[in-house]
């Protein structure tokens, strides 16, 4: 049944094989619940889980048929295929809601909220927000460092200018950090009234778990306890649910200690010798 609720959310969730998942399930739900509102009833709190091709964390680690104990943690099947209801002893603590991240042909990041559809990376931009859409998923074209620039930005222009605002949302991350002036693409997609989300989009070495729900989303609307693939759906497409974002960002210090390290793996595993 629905009921009015603050709902909470990391739009741009991971979880890599390098985390320790009672460690990011434990950082996700008390990190979302600092970027509540410090008045009212305790919100609804949700990761929305974007697994990449290399790393099925839904399926691997998270999504079972079954009930299961994750240290201090039980995740328990909800009605919908796609959502977990993670629990303490004595309460739902939130949802974590499986998508995927694609990366398109034009090597740009697009998210599919809500649900994973039959989508192969290094599809067209275009053809790849279609078959979110059409699969039921919420597309997000997602911002990155560096990837909306160039040949690349133009055509991240062009999308945003013959689209319609419902066709797809925009989405913005803690690895734009502190003092980092909305890149312009963002700023054009919000006066034509595309609707931002915003998330984590931690990195994929240890430790990073610890950031899951520090950079989310609030959004007040109906909640379905019982439908929370539907209803999470519901309040990212429908216009008059207004989605602000929450939390906090890295300093610039923070996020280029952070993208270094970032770098510094890529270039490791791009050269690291061949297995005899």
């Amino acid at each position: 049944m629905d009921t009015e609720q603050t709902v909470v959310f990391d739009g741009h969730m991971h979880v890599y094989p390098a985390y320790r998942l009672p460690d990011a399930l434990g950082a996700l739900f008390a990190n979302l619940g600092r970027c509540a509102p410090t008045a009212g009833p305790a919100p609804v709190c949700a990761g929305l889980l974007v697994d990449t091709a290399a790393s099925p964390a839904y399926r691997a680690r998270i999504g079972q048929p079954r009930l299961k104990q994750v240290g201090a943690f039980i995740l328990q099947p909800t009605d919908e295929a796609g959502a977990m209801a993670v629990r303490d002893e004595d309460r739902i603590l939130g949802y974590v809601i499986a998508g995927r991240q694609f990366v398109t042909a034009e090597r740009l990041e697009v998210l599919s909220l809500t649900a994973d559809p039959e989508l192969a990376d290094g599809t067209p931009l275009a053809p790849s927000l279609a078959t979110i859409r059409a699969a039921g998923g919420v597309p997000v074209l997602c911002w990155s460092p560096g990837k909306w620039s160039g040949v690349r930005g133009q055509l991240v222009r062009t999308t945003i200018e013959a689209a319609a605002p419902t066709d797809f949302l925009l989405g913005d991350t803690s690895l734009r950090p502190d003092g980092w002036p909305e890149p312009a693409l963002l700023k054009l997609g919000r006066t034509r009234g595309f609707r931002i989300v915003q998330g984590t989009d931690a990195l994929p070495f240890a430790g990073e778990e610890r950031r899951l729900g520090t950079c989310a989303t609030r959004v007040r609307g109906p909640w379905d306890p019982a439908r929370p693939v539907t209803s999470m759906r519901r309040l990212l497409t429908a216009p008059d649910y207004a989605l602000t974002p929450a939390g906090r960002r890295l300093s610039l210090a923070g996020f280029a200690a952070r993208w270094t390290r970032q770098m510094v793996r890529k270039y490791a595993r791009k050269h690291e010798a061949p297995l005899c």
